[in-house]
C-alpha cells in the first residue's frame, strides 16, 4: 500500500498538464496535481501524493453525451475520468475535460454513498487541477474543501494520503490567491495529518516542514520558521547521511530565516556549512548563489572587503557556467551597486546598475518575467537613494508591467505601488501618490492583509498625500484608520504608532480642535519621554509643539492627561457629526503640511538603506545633507561599530568623540599607514622645530645684549674721559628687547612673527 510520499513536481509545467489518476486491479494511482510556484526563490516543491505517473494516450476523444440517470453506474465514473485525461492530454478544449472530471465526481458519490470513497476524493483532485489550470481559483477552493472530509484516516495510510494531499492542494491554492494566513493553516493541517499516519521523525515529514517552513517565511513569521528549521536538521541528522544535499537545502533555508531576524552571524555560520557541503557534491553553481547570499551577510555586517570578494567569486563562476548575459550575472552586479553605494562609491555604483539594466533588456529565453521584475524592483531602490526619483519610477513602473495584475503577484505589486506612492510624494506629484497608495490599500485588503503593520504604514502615507491635496477630512480617516492597525500590531508606545498620533494631532489642530491636538500631543510627549529620555531632538521638537498649542489655548501642560484610547474614540464619534465648509479646509489644510510627521532619514540610514526613525542614535551627527562625512566614517570603523563606540561615551560628550571620529576617518582615507598619527607627528616634528629656532633666537638676542653692553660700557668711559659728548644722543636709545630673569619680551607689533602652516 502506498505511503505518504514526497515527489517533487517539475518547477515549470504546462498549465494544462494533468496526470488523472486511473484504477488498475483495484489500486489507486492518485494524481500530481498542478503545483503553483511560489515567489520565494528556489522552494522546495509541495510534497504530492503521487509516486507514479500515467503515460497519457494520444487522440481527442469525441464529446459523450451521457445522461443524468446513468450516473449510478458504477463503470461510469472510472469511463468518464478516462475521457477527462485523455481530453487533456490531446491539448483539448479543457472545458471539456472539466465536464467529464465533474460528472465523475457525481458518479462515484452516487455509488459510495456514506462510505469514504478514495475514487470520490480522487475524482475532485482532477476537478481540482483543471480548475487551477484555468485560473478559477475561487471555484476550486469548495471543491478542495469537499475532498477533505471525506477521506477518515482510521482506514489506513490511503485515505491519510488523500487527506494530506487535499490538505497541501487547499494550501497552494489559497497561496495562489495571496492569502497567505490561510495557506499556512492548510499547510500546518497538511503536516499533522502525516505526522499521525507516519510519526513526527519520518524524513517524508521533514520535506513537509520545509515547505510549511517557507511559507511561514513568505509570512514573516521567522519565530516559527526557525522552530520548523531545527526540527528538520534533527531529522536529517537522524536518518540522513552527513554533508547530504538535504541538510545544505535546509542550512539555507535557516540562515535565511537568521538573516530575516538580524542575527547574521548564526546566518553567515549556516550558510558557510551549506557551502561546503555544496563542495564535497561539485555543485559550483549552487556554491556560487551561497556565495552571494554570504557576501549579503558580510554587507550588513559592514565587512565591505569580505563582501566584495565572495560577489566577485560568484560573478567568475556565474559567467562561466551560464555566460554573460544571464540573470545571476545581473543579480551580482546589482549586489556590487548596493555595496559601493553604501562605502560612498557613487560612480561605480551607477555604473553597476547599468550593466544589470543591460542584461534585463536582453535577457536570456525563458527567462521568467518575475524574476526580471524583482531585479528592476532593486535597482529602482538603488536610483532612489541617489535621488534619481523620475529613472527609479520608470523602473518600477516597468516592473508592475512585467508582473501583470494576478492573484499571486497581489501582494508584490502592492509594495511596489506602495514604494512609488512614495517617490511620488518626494518629487511633488501628490495626486499619483494618492493614487498609487489607494491602489496599493485596495490590493494588501483584498489579499488579506489589511491587519498587518504595513498596511498601517501606507494609510498614514496616503493620509499625507491627501492633506497636501486639502483632502483633510479623508487624511483624517486614513490616520485613524492606520492608528488602530499600528496599535493592534505594534501598541500604542512605537514610534510608528507614536507617529500617526503625531499627524492626528496636527490635523485635529489645523481643522480647530486644539484641546484634542493637547491631550494627544502631551500623551506622545510622556511616552518619548520615557522611552528616549528628555535631552533627545524629537522630544524638544514635540515640547515646542506642545508649548504652543498651549500658548494659543492659554492654559498650562497637563502631565497627567485621560486616557488616549478614550480620547480617540470620542474624537471618532465626534468627526462623524462635525462638517467644516470646504473653504475653510483648504485653507487650513497649509498648517497641516509644516505639523504632520515626515520624519526625513539621516545621512547614516540612507546610506545603508535602513529605515530611519526617531529612535536613530546616528541622526543627531550625521544629518541628511552631510552623507560624505559619514561616508568616511562608515568606510573606515563601519556602521556598527560606530554606533558601538557612540553608545560608550556620555550622552554630552558623543558630539566631541563624533568629530573625533570623522576627523580620524577623514586623516585615515588621507594617510591609509599612519592616519591621524602621521598629522600628529608631523605637527609634533614642526613645534619642535620652531622650539629650536626660538632658542636659537633667543641665544642670538643675550649675544647681541651683551655686545650692546659692552659698546655702553666703552661709551660710558669715553664719556668720563670727554665730559663734553651728550649721552642724549639718540644712538643710546635702549631698543624695543630687555632680557630680564632669562625670557626674551618683544613688541608684536614691531617685531611680527608670520607662520604659513596651519592644521
Amino acid at each position: 500500500m502506498p505511503g505518504l510520499v514526497s515527489v517533487k513536481t517539475p518547477p515549470k509545467q504546462s498549465p494544462l498538464h494533468i496526470l488523472v489518476p486511473e484504477t488498475q486491479n483495484g489500486t489507486t494511482i492518485t494524481n500530481t496535481y498542478n503545483k503553483i510556484p511560489s515567489p520565494l526563490t528556489k522552494r522546495v516543491p509541495s510534497p504530492s501524493p503521487s509516486n507514479s505517473r500515467v503515460k497519457p494516450t494520444k487522440g481527442t476523444p469525441e464529446m459523450v453525451t451521457i445522461d443524468e440517470s446513468s450516473l449510478d453506474n458504477p463503470d461510469l465514473g472510472p469511463f468518464l475520468l478516462k475521457m477527462a485525461r485523455d481530453t487533456i492530454s490531446a491539448g483539448d478544449n479543457p472545458n471539456k475535460a472539466l465536464d467529464y472530471a465533474i460528472r465523475a465526481s457525481k458518479s462515484f458519490e452516487r455509488c459510495s454513498g456514506s462510505v469514504p470513497s478514495l475514487d470520490l476524493t480522487m475524482s475532485l483532485h482532477v476537478v481540482v487541477a483543471i480548475y487551477c489550470s484555468l485560473g478559477r481559483f475561487e471555484e476550486a477552493v469548495p471543491v478542495l474543501e469537499r475532498s477533505i472530509e471525506v477521506p477518515d484516516i482510521r482506514n489506513g495510510s490511503d485515505h491519510a494520503l488523500a487527506k494530506f494531499s487535499g490538505y497541501m492542494q487547499l494550501g497552494d491554492t489559497y497561496s495562489t490567491m495571496g492569502l497567505l494566513d490561510r495557506s499556512v493553516s492548510c499547510y500546518e493541517s497538511g503536516l499533522n495529518t502525516q505526522i499521525e499516519a507516519l510519526g513526527d521523525s519520518d524524513p517524508r515529514v521533514a520535506e513537509t516542514c520545509r515547505y510549511l517552513a517557507e511559507a511561514h517565511v513568505q509570512a514573516m513569521q521567522f519565530e516559527e520558521a526557525e522552530n520548523l528549521c531545527k526540527k528538520i536538521l534533527e531529522i536529517h541528522k537522524e536518518h540522513s547521511a552527513p554533508a547530504s544535499p538535504e541538510e545544505a537545502a535546509d542550512r539555507r533555508l535557516m540562515a535565511l530565516v537568521y538573516e530575516a531576524k538580524g542575527d547574521y552571524e548564526s546566518a553567515l555560520e549556516h550558510y558557510v556549512l551549506a557551502s561546503m557541503v555544496m563542495i564535497a557534491n561539485g555543485q559550483d553553481s549552487e556554491v556560487a548563489s551561497i556565495d552571494v547570499s554570504i557576501g549579503n551577510i558580510y554587507m550588513s555586517l559592514c565587512r565591505f572587503d569580505e563582501a566584495v570578494f565572495s560577489y566577485q567569486k560568484a560573478l567568475t563562476v556565474f559567467k562561466a557556467t551560464k555566460g554573460d548575459n544571464h540573470l545571476s550575472v545581473a543579480s551580482v552586479f546589482i549586489r556590487l551597486a548596493d555595496l559601493y553605494y553604501k562605502i560612498g562609491k557613487l560612480r561605480e555604483s551607477k555604473s553597476y546598475c547599468e550593466n544589470a539594466l543591460r542584461i534585463y533588456a536582453k535577457p536570456v529565453p525563458g527567462t521568467a518575467s518575475e524574476e526580471i521584475a524583482n531585479g528592476l524592483t532593486e535597482i529602482s531602490a538603488i536610483y532612489e537613494a541617489l535621488n534619481e526619483h523620475e529613472e527609479a519610477l520608470e523602473l518600477l513602473q516597468k516592473a508592475m508591467k512585467l508582473l501583470g495584475d494576478t492573484p499571486v503577484h497581489r501582494s508584490t505589486i502592492a509594495g511596489i505601488e506602495a514604494q512609488m506612492g512614495v517617490m511620488f510624494y518626494m518629487v511633488g506629484r501628490y495626486g499619483e501618490a494618492r493614487c498609487s497608495f489607494e491602489s496599493a490599500v485596495a490590493k494588501l485588503r483584498a489579499s488579506g492583509e489589511s491587519k498587518s503593520a504595513f498596511y498601517g504604514i501606507v494609510l498614514n502615507q496616503m493620509g499625507l498625500a491627501c492633506v497636501q491635496l486639502y483632502r483633510i477630512s479623508e487624511a483624517i480617516e486614513l490616520f485613524e484608520e492606520a492608528r488602530g492597525v499600528l496599535e493592534q500590531e505594534c501598541g500604542s508606545c512605537h514610534l510608528d504608532t507614536l507617529g500617526v498620533y503625531s499627524n492626528l494631532a496636527a490635523t485635529y489642530d489645523a481643522m480647530g480642535r486644539v484641546e484634542d491636538a493637547i491631550e494627544i500631543l502631551e500623551y506622545i510627549l510622556r511616552v518619548r519621554e520615557e522611552k528616549l529620555g528628555t535631552a533627545n531632538p524629537d522630544v524638544d521638537d514635540e515640547k515646542k509643539r506642545l508649548a504652543e498649542l498651549l500658548r494659543e489655548a492659554g492654559r498650562a501642560r497637563n502631565r497627567k492627561g485621560k486616557s488616549l484610547e478614550n480620547l480617540l474614540d470620542s474624537n471618532s464619534q465626534r468627526m462623524k457629526k462635525e462638517h467644516k465648509p470646504a473653504h475653510l479646509i483648504n485653507g487650513m489644510a497649509s498648517q497641516i503640511l509644516s505639523k504632520a510627521r515626515t520624519h526625513q532619514p539621516c545621512a547614516a540610514c540612507k546610506m545603508l538603506r535602513r529605515r530611519c526613525d526617531s529612535n536613530c542614535i546616528l541622526a543627531p551627527y550625521f544629518p541628511n545633507d552631510e552623507i560624505e562625512k559619514f561616508a568616511s566614517v562608515h568606510k573606515v570603523f563601519g556602521a556598527s561599530n560606530v554606533i558601538k563606540m557612540i553608545q560608550m561615551v556620555e550622552e554630552t560628550k558623543r558630539e566631541d568623540a563624533v568629530k573625533a571620529l570623522v576627523y580620524e576617518a577623514t586623516a585615515r582615507l588621507r594617510d591609509p599607514v599612519y592616519g591621524s598619527a602621521g598629522a600628529t607627528f608631523h605637527l609634533y616634528k614642526m613645534v619642535q622645530e620652531l622650539k629650536l629656532q626660538l632658542e636659537l633666537i633667543q641665544n642670538r638676542v643675550v649675544e647681541l645684549q651683551e655686545q650692546r653692553n659692552q659698546l655702553l660700557g666703552i661709551l660710558m668711559n669715553f664719556h668720563l674721559q670727554n665730559p663734553a659728548s651728550p649721552m642724549s644722543d639718540p644712538m643710546f636709545d635702549s631698543g624695543d628687547f630687555s632680557v630680564d630673569d632669562g625670557t626674551l619680551a618683544y613688541d608684536p607689533v614691531k617685531f611680527p612673527i608670520e607662520c604659513d602652516w596651519m592644521l
